[in-house]
């Protein structure tokens, strides 16, 4: 009788273990995104796409206003450009369901301000991390 106590404990034990690690890969979430920023004079900084794997309930807005936070500290000190705050919003960030999703619509945007006249400045090296 008490061998198969222990046996239905080691059961339990397993089951729930395994329960628990399944239900970690479940309550998480990756969110693709990047931002634009106005740059004064006609230029246009851009991220790359990041994406960031976070707890399920981190929006990705909250992940995207968080570069965007970054960005104005980031833009001064590391670039020689100044952000154009005489802009009511000079940052845009976009996203996708996707890794290649996002890096599309990316790539239309770069597209479109090329067209409106703008230089691109490519932000590659930020070391912007979405915590949630």
């Amino acid at each position: 009788m008490k061998t198969i106590a222990k046996m239905m404990c080691i059961f339990m034990f397993i089951g729930f273990v395994a329960k628990s690690h399944a239900q970690k890969k479940e309550e998480t979430v990756t969110h693709y995104y990047y931002t634009l920023v106005y740059l004064e004079g006609k230029n246009v900084g851009i991220t790359p796409v990041l994406s960031s794997t976070v707890e399920k309930y981190t929006y990705l807005s909250t992940c995207m206003r968080g570069l965007e936070m970054y960005l104005m500290d980031y833009v001064p000190a590391e670039t020689n450009h100044k952000i154009d705050h005489s802009l009511s919003k000079p940052l845009l960030s976009g996203s996708g369901t996707t890794y290649s999703d996002a890096d599309k619509r990316r790539l239309q945007d770069i597209k479109q301000f090329k067209e409106k006249g703008y230089n691109i400045i490519h932000l590659n090296r930020i070391g912007y991390r979405c915590e949630g």
